[in-house]
Parts: C-alpha cells; sequence; structure tokens
C-alpha cells in the first residue's frame, strides 16, 4: 500500500524549487528596475533617457523595460 507521507515525487519538487527560485527572481528584478527609475527620474531623465540606461545595464527586452518604466514612472 502507498502511503501519501512515503511517496516522494522528485521531479515535482525540483519543478517547484525552480518555479519559486524564478519568482524570487522576478520579484528582485522587478524591485532593482522600480529604484532605478526612481533615481534616474530623481535626476531629471525622461523615460527616453531611463529606457536607455537601462537597456545598457539590464539584460532584458526593451518592451519589458518600457513596461516597468511606465508602470514605475508616476509612483
Amino acid at each position: 500500500m502507498n502511503s501519501p507521507l512515503t511517496e516522494f515525487d522528485e521531479e515535482e519538487y525540483a519543478k517547484m524549487l525552480r518555479e519559486e527560485g524564478y519568482k524570487e527572481g522576478y520579484e528582485e528584478i522587478r524591485k532593482g528596475v522600480m529604484g532605478i527609475v526612481k533615481i534616474c527620474k530623481s535626476y531629471g531623465l525622461s523615460k527616453l533617457e531611463t529606457v536607455k540606461k537601462l537597456k545598457e545595464e539590464l539584460n532584458i527586452s526593451k518592451e519589458q523595460i518600457e513596461e516597468y518604466v511606465e508602470a514605475y514612472w508616476e509612483s
């Protein structure tokens, strides 16, 4: 008889860990971008200049950067 307490799905556990790691990493990137946007804004950079700076520094798509800048510009 297989008891749920004794069964362990190693693949499912590894998948769960990867998903948690991805979510944590995404959240850290989001927080970092938000901080950079606020700093750029405080130094008087335009949205376009901020997008350019982020594109130079980060390895994410221009579209994603533009989305971040638009989302955080007014916050």
